[in-house]
């Protein structure tokens, strides 16, 4: 057995890795509402399909498997292949989903649930295909900030090619596209069961849409499996490329112990082992072991000559970086008072009728700025005083809109901010977005200091302010467990399901 890592060593690395793995669950909150998105209104479709396939081919409302097996004629048959042949031909540039669009279309009878299976397959396919490009770029995102962050203080970077080939390089034998082919296949058998149960046993058309729609949470669900075990392969393994880069030869495995811990991982702990950088391999020898596993990598102390201990005045000392962070919060602090009453004056002559609210909250604590500062620093590779220049919402400010009113109040004070010498520089709109949080967020600038502006309807800022606040606190605390996490995520996402939507709010943007 080689020998233990000293405390201190632990100590740094473990907290390094909580960082990599803090930032990836900020991530996999935005991507897994992109999912929600995207599966609800696959959801939505198919069931509106459903109906209409219904009501076409049904005297009474409902349908036997036998009236449902009937073979096409006339105009159902020429629809059917003229639909055959435009899928087909969009499917071009997507070699799997033809080549299943062909299997499909191959063997069937032209019978009335085999048209509905194949417009059901090629829905399946094009949203494959939008969850595909953003798995992509996730676990691109994730890569890059795992290889600088891994050994921060050190310059180190990788081209887009090797980047694309820790993406793409397969995990237990199957990479991300291949995965989510397996959840898309999946799906449409599940959804071919209930047409056919339901068909069988003379189910209501309302029964067989909500057991259609659960097939399609059953798919999300899946997906955020394969997002969250990915990102942890990923980021471990850009983390050993970037050991290896730099020379090492070994690396160990990171297990946090705690009661949520699985005995695949307990083992590993318990055999405290370094690993060769050139046998690696995710599933076997690295993170992850399991779904939705959350081990992550360090580098091995006796490559490193006690770096950690023996060089105080590195990035490593993370004592020094505390202390420089609090300075640039102070720094960034005296601009923001600076200009900050005057600013104000503004936003409450410009919002004019509207109420600004929460103007107690308008500047972050120098504790809370110093603590953002330092994370954004580590986690983006980048130096202190760049994470603080980064900073957008030092000052910040609430305004409530009427939701009937909510799209023209809000273009006014646009143009009133504009007219007072401020300038948009950027425009967040959630509305348009399914994910926990509801509201538009601007980032304002003039004089050179970027500020952020909020616009809400008194119940989203409410709810943001209320019983959302504390399920995110919830959410983000790092002693939830994953299975305790996507239900918190599941119940923001209710608690927004109530939220009268602005008229018209996809305007703004």
């Amino acid at each position: 057995m080689s020998k233990k890592p000293n405390q201190n060593h632990l100590d740094y690395w473990s907290g390094r890795s909580d960082e990599i793995f803090r930032y990836l669950d900020r991530k996999d909150i935005d991507f897994f509402a992109e999912l929600n998105k995207i599966y609800q209104e696959q959801a939505n479709e198919m069931q509106k399909a459903f109906y209409d396939f219904v009501s076409k081919y049904s005297e009474n409302g409902s349908m036997s498997y036998q009236e449902a097996l009937q073979r096409l004629k006339g105009t159902d048959l020429s629809d059917y292949r003229e639909n055959a042949r435009k899928y087909r031909e969009q499917a071009e540039k997507d070699p799997e989903l033809l080549k299943r669009l062909n299997e499909q279309y191959a063997t069937a009878r032209a019978t009335r649930l085999e048209s509905l299976q194949l417009d059901m397959l090629f829905r399946a396919g094009i949203a494959r295909g939008l969850i595909a490009d953003k798995f992509e770029s996730y676990l691109q995102k994730m890569a890059l900030m795992s290889y600088k962050k891994s050994m921060s203080g050190r310059t180190g970077t990788i081209n887009e090619p090797a980047l694309k080939e820790l993406v793409k390089t397969p995990f237990n034998g199957y990479n991300y596209s291949q995965q989510l082919w397996g959840n898309t296949d999946n799906l449409v058998k599940d959804l071919k069961k209930v047409l056919k149960a339901g068909f069988v046993r003379g189910d209501h058309p309302r029964t067989m849409a909500r057991d259609l729609a659960q097939k399609y949470k059953v798919a999300n669900s899946r997906a955020e499996t394969l997002v969250r075990t990915d990102g942890t392969m990923i980021v471990n393994r850009s983390a050993i490329q970037r050991y290896k880069d730099a020379g090492l030869k070994y690396y160990r495995i990171l297990v946090h112990l705690d009661n949520r811990t699985t005995e695949i991982c307990k083992r590993i702990h318990a055999e405290d082992k370094r690993y060769l950088i050139d046998e690696m391999q995710a599933g076997v020898n690295a993170p992850p072991f399991h779904f939705n596993c959350r081990s992550g990598v360090i580098p091995d102390e006796k490559e490193l000559n006690g770096s950690v201990e023996n060089n105080p005045d590195e990035v490593y000392n993370l004592s020094k970086r505390d202390g420089t962070a609090e300075y640039y919060s102070e720094q960034l602090l005296d601009r923001i008072s600076k200009i900050e009453p005057k600013v104000t004056s503004d936003m409450q002559r410009i919002a004019g009728k509207n109420e600004l609210v929460g103007l107690e909250f308008r500047k972050k604590t120098a504790e809370s700025l110093a603590r953002k500062i330092k994370t954004d620093s580590q986690i983006e590779n980048i130096s202190l005083s760049k994470a603080a220049g980064k900073i957008n919402d030092a000052l910040r400010y609430t305004t409530i809109f009427n939701p009937d009113t909510f799209e023209k109040e809000y273009q006014e004070m646009t143009q009133r901010l504009i007219e007072g010498g401020y300038k948009i520089v950027k425009v967040k709109n959630t509305w348009l977005m399914n994910g926990p949080y509801k509201g538009v967020n601007t980032v304002l600038e003039k004089d050179g200091i970027n500020f952020e502006m909020q616009y809400h309807t008194q119940e989203s800022f409410e709810l943001k302010n209320g019983p959302l606040h504390e399920l995110y606190e919830k959410y983000r605390d790092a002693s939830t467990s994953n299975q305790e996490r996507m239900k918190l995520f599941k119940k923001m996402l209710d608690l927004n399901k109530g939220l009268d939507i602005p008229r018209n709010i996809e305007r703004v943007k």
